[in-house]
């Protein structure tokens, strides 16, 4: 398992919070798979991404390649949150002159679980963004519309999990989205009262029991596992 950060977050180089165009976010994670394709040559490699990183997935994943399926857990398609109108005029305006000019990311610890204890983490991590750039918020949205043109032409094998709770997302219209892809296998599963970030749940057993079985149902037997 690779489990790479976006630059400008976590542990990844990069001006923080920020992003000159979604299409080097590709190249990045283009750079991942294929190393990790190189490194275990003959076994399957499957994409996972959550929240903002599965637009990411969806774009990559419907280009031609040797990926194996597609798994989007918790993800951060259709929004129910976002920007103010003044703050998407600033965005809007500052991509173009000040790129670099920051705004707040209008998410909560709240808005990713309802669990005290995960919040407080949130609250805690020191490599939490508080704020994104101009330029990040309007490559954000250029990648928005590049996933909705690349959805029709996802042919690979989807896994989409979801927190029926998520205050975050769009719930309906995911699973409406999921319903929409031309893909032959897709598979949809939500989870009463689960949040937006699955992996914040007290009890991930259901969750990573369906995790677990698709992929195992999906790697071809005899697959080398090291």
């Amino acid at each position: 398992m690779y489990a790479p950060d976006r630059r400008g977050s976590g542990r990844s180089g990069g001006p923080r919070g920020h992003l000159d165009r979604y299409e080097q976010a590709l190249e990045d994670l283009g750079l991942v798979l294929r190393m990790a394709a190189a490194e275990h040559p003959g076994t399957p490699v499957f994409l996972a991404a959550s929240s903002w990183a599965a637009k990411l997935a969806v774009v990559h994943a419907a280009r031609p390649g040797p990926l194996a399926g597609l798994l989007l857990l918790g993800p951060g398609l259709l929004a129910t949150v976002g920007l103010t109108p003044a703050r998407q005029a600033a965005v809007v305006a500052g991509h173009l002159v000040r790129p670099r000019a920051r705004l707040p990311i209008p998410l909560t610890p709240e808005l990713y679980t309802p669990d005290p204890r995960y919040q407080a983490l949130i609250r805690a991590d020191p490599l939490r963004l508080l704020t994104a750039t101009t330029s990040f918020f309007w490559q954000t949205s250029r990648l928005d519309r590049a996933r909705g043109r690349a959805s029709a032409a996802l042919r690979l094998p989807v896994l989409v999990l979801q927190g029926e709770a998520d205050r975050m997302m769009d719930v309906p219209a995911t699973r409406a989205w999921v319903d929409g892809l031309g893909a032959a296998d897709t598979t949809y599963r939500s989870y009463p009262g689960a949040g937006h970030t699955l992996d914040f749940e007290p009890d991930r057993r259901r969750y990573l029991a369906d995790l677990h079985g698709w992929l195992a149902a999906r790697v071809p037997r005899g697959s080398p596992r090291p």
